[in-house]
């Protein structure tokens, strides 16, 4: 499994990040379409007694170009979410070729799992 907790700092510690995708899939997608992706974040924590902020970094392209971000957490919470989204045409029957990821940096270092919406558009393109 990719969520390996490294490099505990720190009140808390992120114990987990799931990445989930909106649509989940394209299969009611026409093929030529445009789509916007969201990428929904779930960072799981532990020991979180007085709170403290994530710092992290996430791509839609496999790491080809990142972003950088943060999110502050509140004592005593237990899950914070975080979204980002991508834009993509669709192509005949064919999959995204986007793939979304994050990882912490800090409070301690640990990656997602890869979010990547299922399923191929249908339909024939008018416009390729």
């Amino acid at each position: 499994m990719v969520n390996q907790p490294s490099q505990l700092s720190g009140s808390f510690r992120v114990t987990s990040i799931t990445l989930f995708t909106l649509p989940a899939t394209i299969y009611h997608v026409k093929c030529g379409m445009p789509i916007t992706i969201i990428y929904t974040a779930v960072f799981s924590l532990e020991g979180n007694l007085s709170g403290g902020i994530i710092t992290f970094e996430y791509s839609t392209n496999m790491w080809q170009t990142t972003k950088v971000g943060s999110i502050s957490v509140e004592a005593g919470k237990t899950s914070v979410s975080y979204d980002f989204s991508s834009f993509e045409i669709t192509m005949d029957g064919m999959p995204l070729v986007e793939s979304g990821i994050i990882r912490s940096v800090s409070p301690n270092q640990i990656s997602s799992n890869i979010g990547k919406a299922t399923g191929a558009c249908q339909g024939n393109s008018s416009i390729w």
